[in-house]
Parts: C-alpha cells; structure tokens; sequence
C-alpha cells in the first residue's frame, strides 16, 4: 500500500506542477531544481511566438531532444489559438531519480506557425542542485547546462524596452535599451550588424548602486527592401574578460511596404535577471503594450516571501496603441537567495503575466554550488582540498569585505579553478552509471509513450487525475492514515 500511495502521490504533484506557478519562457534560460523535485516552464501562445497578427492560427510547439535528455515531459503538440485567447502550455522537467549535480542536455524549445512564417527557438537547460538559480546568459562555445549556471552571475541587466518593431522602407526607428547595475562598474557597448545602419555604433556607460538605472536610444535607418533584419548591441563590464561580464541584446526589424496592423496587449518587465550584493531596494519597471481601442488593466502581483515592495495593486486605463510602463521597488531581506517575482495584467478575462528573477550574492552562491558538486564526486582528498582552498582564499580576500564590481578578475580565476578540477574528474556530477542508464532507458519508453499519444496526451492527462482523485478518496477510507506511513 506504501508504494501505491507513493506512485498515487506522484501522479498527483505532476498534475499539480503542470498548474502551478512557473518559470516564463525566454531564451538561454538555464535552471536548478532541488532532487526529487517538479519545475515547469510556462509557454503563453500566441504571446511567446512574437507573432501580432490577428486571426486563428496553428502553431507547432516542440522541445528537443526528448524527455529522456532534455527530462521534459514534451515532444510535440499542436494549438490552434488567435490573439484574443491566450493557450498556456506548461513544459515541465523532473529530478526524480536524479542526484546532485547532474544536468540535462541542452534543450531547445521551437514555436512554428509555418502559415504566417514565423519561427522561433529558445534554448536552455537544467541541473540538480540545492541552490535555486535561473541564468538567461547564452552559453559560451562547448558550455554544458552545469557550465552555464556556474559560471554566469547577472551583475547587469541589458534589453531593449521593444526589441521588435515596424518600419516602411527608409524610415528611422528608435530602439530604447535599459541597462541596469548595481555593482561599480563601467560598460562599453558595441553594435554588430550587417545589414543596417545603427547609431550609435558604440558608446559607454557606467553604473553603479547611486545611478543604478541608464537608457541609451538607438536610431535605426531601415533598408530599402522589404524582408526581417537583426541586429546586436554587447555590454562588457571595462577590464572584466571573464564571459559573465559581456551580455548581448538583440533587436529585430521587419521592414515591410504595408505594415500590418498590431492587435491584443503584451506585458514586459525590466530587468529579468539581476543579481545584488547587499539587501538594498531594486528598480522595477513594469510595462503594458496595448494595441486595441483603449482599455483599463487591472495589474497584481505575486509577493514572494523574504521581501517587500512598494508595488500596490492597481488599474490602470492605457490609450490605443499606447505603451503605459509601471515603476516600483523590491528589497530582498536574505542573503544568497533567490526570488521569482511575478506581475500580471488582466482586461476582459484576459491575463498577460511577466516574471523577474532576483538574486542575492549571487557570485557566493555559484562558486558554492559548484565546489559542492566537484567535492561530492570524487574521494581525491587533494583535489577536494584545493577546491575548498581557493573557494575559502576567494571569500576571505577578494569577496566579503570588497565593494560590489571589484575584483571580478579574481571570481573568473575561481571559475577557471573550479573548471579545471571538474575536467580532472571526467563530468563532475555524482551519478551512477548503471543506475543513470537505467534511469534514460525508463524515460526513453516514456517518450515513445508520448510520441505515440501525441495530441491526446492532455486528455489522458485529465482522465489521469479524476482517477487518481477517486483512488486517493477510497486509499484515504480504507486504510489508516498516510502520515502513519512516514
């Protein structure tokens, strides 16, 4: 009965997480997720597709490789959706079975909608580890998941405020990017494109706790020929040459003889991802595009324990076409934690939601996890006591007592240490062999399931938890309690 319970209970938390509150969807997202435990991330259609256009529409949703490498629990599924009724389809990667340490594949989310060409990819991927953390960073060449998530630290946030825009052939456009810091520090930026003609070609700001917060505008020529055009800004943190001191921000124009009318509203939050030595207030800003006649947006958002804010529910009336922007404060109250902040927008029934990602002594908390993971899998005493040897001269001498921005020489020169010794020992991740391919081989057959069931998974889903309800009823009624159990 013990085990009947067990799997009961199992089914149970998977149909609850695919519910729940979760991660949102954006490029080079990397994650942890505790042992034993249920993450999912949330894709919004047809908001995650960046597609504005009005009408039905199909849209193809697949993560590669599949739930065998990449630990989700989706291949493919297909929504028919328009842009009045929003379809969340939550992608959710389970630890079960896995230990400290180990990581997925690299994933690759891809929404398509062939009809109105559109195509996107969003890569990521996830690590076992106590620590919670989320990297939106992308990888360096030859980074694996666990690379990633130990050696970037979001000492800057850096996007622009509309990141895809329209343009008739030859007109001007205004990009805005934000930049926000709260560590001492200077930044060179600099635009690659092939294609257009961006100004300013490059330009330096600085940073710091006191003026944590710069905008810089960029003016972009359009071409003469219609088509879809990219280009990028990099920010490097002056004198820094480790790669969690360089982000990238990516702006896209779609030049086009007849533009096409923009229908719905879209929520943005600014920064996504940022990292803050001391437990001092960080600036939020909140935005609301909207695109139909003129509207009022009743605006909440999810208070996470362990901090405060000057964020006050409120309804907001937003103009046609008009981009209304909500700026508020959240002051973190622990050391080295991590906290989702969460914001949403509702009009007609209709709910946007935009989620933040904030960390404390974000860099202390990295360098910890991977020292963990290095000294849990291997029993070379020498090699352990290098680690924890670099890891305590770091703290004592480079770390505790220096301002915010100093000295990141010195944490890259940890990473590399941290590095090397996770080379020595082969992976670096405490995992069984035979008990990791068993595990693969019982996910393979999982997948094959799902390949199989494809569209009809979610209805099996359904049925899946009425039973189990109805099954957890009578366990509940025939046997003694389950705290009895444990």
């Amino acid at each position: 009965m013990k085990m009947e319970l067990a799997f009961l209970a199992f089914l149970a938390v998977l149909a609850l997480a695919n519910s729940a509150q979760a991660l949102q969807l954006s490029d080079n997202i990397f994650f942890t997720v505790p042992a034993d435990s249920i993450e999912c991330i949330n894709v919004y259609l047809p908001d995650d597709s960046g597609y504005r256009g009005s009408g039905n529409v199909e849209y193809t949703l697949t993560c590669e490789p599949g739930p065998s490498r990449s630990w989700g629990d989706l291949t493919e599924q297909i929504v028919w959706t328009d842009e009045n009724n929003t379809v969340l389809i939550p992608i959710c990667f389970s630890t079960f079975g896995r230990q400290e340490g180990n990581c997925s594949d690299t994933f690759t989310i891809g929404i398509s909608a062939p009809d109105v060409g559109m195509d996107k990819i969003f890569q990521g991927g996830v690590c076992v580890s106590q620590y919670r953390g989320v990297d939106t960073n992308p990888p360096q060449p030859g980074q694996d998941p666990g690379d990633v998530i130990s050696d970037n630290v979001d000492i800057f946030a850096m996007g622009f405020r509309n990141p895809s825009q329209y343009a008739s052939p030859g007109q001007r456009v205004v990009y805005k990017l934000a930049l926000e810091s709260y560590a001492d520090v200077t930044m060179d930026l600099s635009v690659q494109t092939t294609e257009l003609s961006v100004s300013p070609a490059q330009d330096t700001v600085s940073l710091s706790s006191s003026e944590p917060l710069k905008q810089i505008n960029y003016t972009v020529q359009a071409p003469g020929q219609p088509g879809s055009y990219n280009f990028n800004v990099t920010g490097t943190i002056r004198g820094c040459s480790s790669g969690f001191c360089s982000r990238q921000a990516r702006g896209e124009l779609v030049v086009s003889d007849a533009i096409p009318r923009q229908t719905g509203f879209s929520v943005s939050i600014f920064p996504e991802s940022i990292n803050v030595k001391e437990l001092e207030p960080v600036s939020y800003h909140f935005t609301i595009y909207n695109r139909e006649s003129e509207r009022t947006f009743k605006v909440e958002m999810d208070v996470p324990e362990g901090i405060q804010t000057s964020f006050q529910p409120q309804n907001v009336t937003v103009g046609a076409d008009v981009d209304r922007t909500i700026t508020f404060t959240v002051t973190p109250s622990n050391v080295s934690s991590f906290y989702e902040i969460r914001l949403s927008a509702i009009s007609e029934n209709m709910t946007k939601q935009a989620t933040a990602y904030l960390s404390t002594n974000e860099m202390l908390t990295d360098a910890t996890r991977a020292a963990g993971w290095i000294t849990d899998s291997t029993t070379n005493q020498s090699l352990i006591n290098d680690v924890d040897s670099a890891l305590d001269d770091w703290y004592n001498n480079q770390y505790r007592d220096s301002g915010y921005g100093e000295n990141l020489e010195g944490y890259g020169s940890l990473q590399d240490t941290l590095n090397n010794a996770r080379a020595q020992i082969g992976e670096g991740a405490a995992v069984d062999n035979q008990t990791q391919d068993q595990t693969d081989q019982q996910d393979q057959v999982v997948e094959e399931g799902l390949d199989l069931l494809g569209k009809d998974l979610w209805i099996l889903v359904v049925v899946i938890v009425i039973v189990v309800a109805a099954l957890l009823v009578i366990a509940y009624k025939r046997t003694k309690p389950v705290e009895d159990y444990y």
